[in-house]
């Protein structure tokens, strides 16, 4: 979404405080009272053109009137007195400021003081918090009403000082924007809600501050964060928004911080500017979530919660403790594209917390590195997981869990996790679920590095190499070797069966490597296993395939009641046999007595590495 801040908001500031001047000079109200302190808003003596009304162009409360000089601080005030006179307080276009920077500074203050909500004060057209201005609302009623104002004027509610709602009502009716912007660098608007409920349609954070810490906000199209630079930070409080964009703006800074409370919104974009096709500065946004609920749900689109949103984006979420919930929403890295020299980037970091999703796509647009890095939490997606979409065109996703659990899966055991352009590695401390794991492109690739993989079917392609260590998938899956982890006895260097050669020595030769008897050099020996056992007396002979140079241990366990025995059980029985001569052989052992022992013993034959 774009930013709707215009480029030149000091050319706004004197539109709007010197075009009713211009126009209507006469029926321009200004606060004419020079002396700091509280004073009434209906009070005649303190207005030129005495107490406020519909009949005047605009209602200005600065240190102007009378060309006042040194510091001054007022606090006008609308009370429940106040209420007693409801022609004064429906007006239109009101404007506070205050002259001065830093401790030179004057204040000018709009306190609606407890003047309950039966009589708001209704202003028309444009409310504007310049500069040192501020407007508190406690306990009353204030709505910023942009119905009638003509569609090529600046209307709505435009805060480049502070706004605090503390508890009331705040409507923001048919306006197109709530402008958080600065009037000069050091002097950043800022909006607080504390209690209360604010309604409205929209709002654009630019280079200002709203701060969500109580209360309730309805905002019935979107609420925009950027351009260039805006924030909003969350820690209690309820919020139904229409729409949420994190960053508004080629080259702008957005980000939205939330540590506490409840957010509801159709859909959630980071990192978005419409009209940015043209420039390699894209929008950079950040969303950090460390508390509270955030509930994306749903738009019916297949990005309700877009990660990346536009071209050339740099857009960054992080999760490090609240709870995420995308269960009725689609979800999207990388919507934008980027080009070979500047790639788009999406990332998602998962410290804590939870996130809870229907379906993730990592990669959509050309040339978009796409990332989900996990180290802690949990992630539970019920559909699908596709990570990266083409590597012909460097639409890449990479999965790393270094700790925490990411489960794809549901009830029916028919979620897909798909590696199809990208990486899913696994480090030591992590754990992946997947009813289903699809690795079928050539550029897909999983390691399990130390990690833990759990899955019920694996759909790969054949004569690919999932984890790239050189042994083709089927190979590996037809000898009992995990597919996905190509370190220690899974890996091309492992040697499982403990008969010196190697897993890729053993591939090449076409032998087995889970059989010490099958090597390069023997490859269709018969198979390392008890051949017979025998009775002979009270002794038993056991007999099997084994190779010269190989050492032995013989074992037994004794079975229990039904021909139960304990595979934990086996202990030595014997010293262990050291087979003489080379190549495939045949060898016994004799248990002496062995056929004495009641209930019944098992054997069993161990090859030592």
């Amino acid at each position: 979404m774009k930013s709707r801040l215009l480029a030149a908001p000091i050319a706004v500031l004197l539109g709007i405080a010197c075009g009713p001047i211009a126009h209507a000079a006469l029926t321009t109200n200004d606060w004419s009272n020079t002396a700091s302190g509280t004073w009434n808003w209906a009070t005649a003596s303190n207005w030129q053109l005495g107490a406020p009304s519909i009949n005047q162009s605009a209602c200005m409360i600065t240190n102007e009137a009378g060309l006042i000089g040194g510091i001054h601080t007022r606090t006008v005030t609308i009370d429940s007195t106040t209420v007693s006179q409801p022609g004064t307080l429906t007006v239109t276009n009101v404007f506070i400021s205050a002259p001065g920077t830093g401790i030179k500074a004057s204040h000018n203050t709009l306190f609606l003081d407890n003047a309950g909500l039966t009589t708001p004060l209704h202003v028309l057209h444009s409310l504007i918090i310049s500069n040192n201005g501020s407007v508190i609302i406690t306990n009353s009623e204030l709505i910023s009403d942009a119905t009638s104002t003509p569609s090529y004027e600046l209307y709505g509610t435009t805060i480049y000082g502070v706004l605090q709602l503390q508890s009331g009502l705040l409507l923001t009716v048919n306006t197109n924007s709530i402008y958080v912007t600065p009037f000069s660098i050091d002097n950043d608007g800022q909006m607080t809600v504390l209690g209360g409920t604010w309604q409205g349609q929209e709002a654009d954070i630019g280079n200002g501050t709203l701060f969500l810490d109580g209360g309730s906000v309805n905002l019935s199209y979107f609420l925009n964060i950027g351009g260039p630079t805006g924030s909003v930070f969350m820690t209690g409080g309820q919020a139904n928004l229409g729409w949420i964009g994190v960053s508004g703006g080629a080259n702008s800074v957005g980000q939205m911080t939330m540590s506490g409370g409840m957010c509801v919104t159709p859909s959630l974009v980071v990192g978005d500017e419409e009209d940015n096709e043209d420039s390699t500065d894209g929008p950079v946004g950040t969303l950090t979530l460390a508390g509270g609920t955030m509930t994306v749900s749903g738009a019916n689109s297949f990005d309700d919660f877009s990660i990346g949103g536009s071209d050339y984006s740099r857009a960054t979420v992080w999760l490090t403790g609240s709870q995420l919930i995308t269960t009725n929403a689609s979800t999207l890295f990388g919507y934008g594209s980027g080009d070979e020299f500047f790639p788009a980037q999406s990332d998602m970091i998962v410290s804590n917390g939870v996130w809870l999703a229907r379906d993730v796509t990592l990669g959509f647009g050309f040339y978009q590195l796409s990332t989900l890095k996990m180290v802690g939490g949990t992630v539970t997606i019920s559909s699908n997981l596709v990570v990266g979409g083409s590597c012909d065109y460097g639409v890449l996703g990479e999965v790393s869990v270094y700790q925490g659990t990411l489960s794809v899966t549901n009830a029916s055991h028919t979620a897909v996790l798909e590696v199809n352009a990208g990486t899913l590695t696994i480090n030591a401390s992590g754990t992946v679920n997947a009813d289903v794991i699809v690795v079928t492109n050539s550029c897909g690739v999983v390691y399990t590095a130390g990690g833990i993989l759990n899955y019920g079917t694996a759909i790969l392609d054949p004569n690919g190499d999932a984890d790239l260590d050189g042994l083709p998938n089927w190979w590996e899956q037809a000898h009992g070797l995990n597919p996905f982890d190509p370190f220690f006895d899974n890996g091309p260097y492992g040697d499982p069966d403990g008969d010196g050669y190697n897993n890729y020595e053993e591939y090449l030769a076409g032998s087995d490597p889970q059989d010490p008897l099958s090597t390069p050099v023997h490859p269709n020996a018969p198979p390392f296993q008890i051949t017979s056992i025998v009775q002979s007396g009270n002794n038993i002979i056991i007999t099997w395939n084994t190779a010269g140079g190989l050492t032995n241990q013989v074992q037994v366990t004794s079975g229990g009641a039904g021909g139960i025995f304990s595979t934990n059980g086996f202990t030595n029985l014997g010293s262990q046999l050291i087979i003489p001569g080379s190549g495939i052989t045949t060898t016994n052992y004799t248990d002496t007595g062995g056929a004495t022992n009641v209930p019944a013993r098992y054997y069993r034959v161990r090859l030592v590495p």
